[in-house]
């Protein structure tokens, strides 16, 4: 059918001729290639624009097998929800797993406004270093604040390695109560010298007792460190001597709930008293 003027199918379907306008009441079923010059406009909800292929939609795009974004940037911008039900792979750098809801990027991931993870277990687990502009809280029970870097913790603040307290005072406020970590109990024999592996050191002597003349006596240790000698036995005392790498204000036979308190200085290379107590 050729014509120059309008073109009407059963009063439900119309074609103008000098717009190329279709308008149709009922369904347009193409089962070829169709092949438009001008935009595509669907109900006055949705757009193809001719002149640059952009799709432009109010409702849901839906795309029955594989999706491929191409382009100059091959840049994706979505302001609403994104559903998925197979795998999103960005670039082959970052995957988010349909099955599991795992978000893996080898870049940075940026959450512009608050970030909840949630989950069977809740964790966040990091490989590498975590940077917030803002406070980071942990269940409501710990706080890292943002401006000032302080921890804030109702539970227990554990440090598998050493742990380094500076700032401008490096002040350390305990509210609560101070536990040091204990040793086994330790024997020295006369030739024996301490290796302090723990703020309190429990030590008895071989058998009648040990007057030692190890030199040093304890081994070197970090500067400032501080250790408490605990003696633990009345029939195998430990004398410790001054010298031999100890500073001490006299010779000091250890024997039952006896303890020495000392603090290393590398400059002098030695453990310096602080308090000693004859229980």
């Amino acid at each position: 059918i050729a014509t120059e003027g309008v073109l009407t199918v059963g009063g439900n379907a119309t074609i103008t001729a000098t717009t190329g306008n279709i308008q149709t009441a009922g369904t347009l079923d193409v089962t070829g290639i169709t092949d438009l010059h001008g935009d595509l406009d669907i109900g006055g909800y949705a757009t193809i624009t001719a002149l640059t292929g952009n799709i432009k939609t109010d409702g849901i795009l839906t795309v029955g097998g594989n999706a491929t974004i191409t382009g100059s940037t091959g840049n994706l911008e979505i302001k609403g929800a994104l559903t998925s039900e197979g795998n999103i792979n960005i670039g082959g750098y970052a995957t988010i797993t349909a099955a599991s809801g795992n978000i893996a990027t080898d870049g940075v991931l940026t959450v512009g406004g608050n970030a909840t993870i949630t989950g069977s277990t809740g964790n966040v687990d990091f490989g590498g270093t975590t940077f917030s502009a803002g406070n980071l809280g942990i269940g409501g029970y710990a706080t890292i604040t943002a401006a000032t870097g302080n921890i804030a913790t109702d539970g227990v603040l554990t440090v598998g390695g050493n742990a380094t307290i500076t700032g401008s005072t490096g002040a350390i406020a305990i509210g609560g109560t101070t536990v040091f970590d204990q040793t086994s109990t330790t024997t020295l024999a006369t030739t024996t010298a301490l290796t302090v592996t723990k703020t309190v050191e429990r030590v008895m002597g071989g058998v009648g007792g040990s007057h030692l003349t190890s030199d040093p006596q304890i081994i070197a240790g970090t500067d400032g460190q501080i250790v408490i000698i605990q003696a633990v036995s009345d029939t195998r005392p430990v004398d410790f001597v001054d010298g031999a790498g100890l500073n001490l204000s006299a010779a000091f036979e250890m024997s039952q709930d006896d303890t020495l308190t000392l603090m290393y200085d590398s400059a002098a290379v030695l453990w310096i008293e602080i308090a000693r107590s004859n229980n």
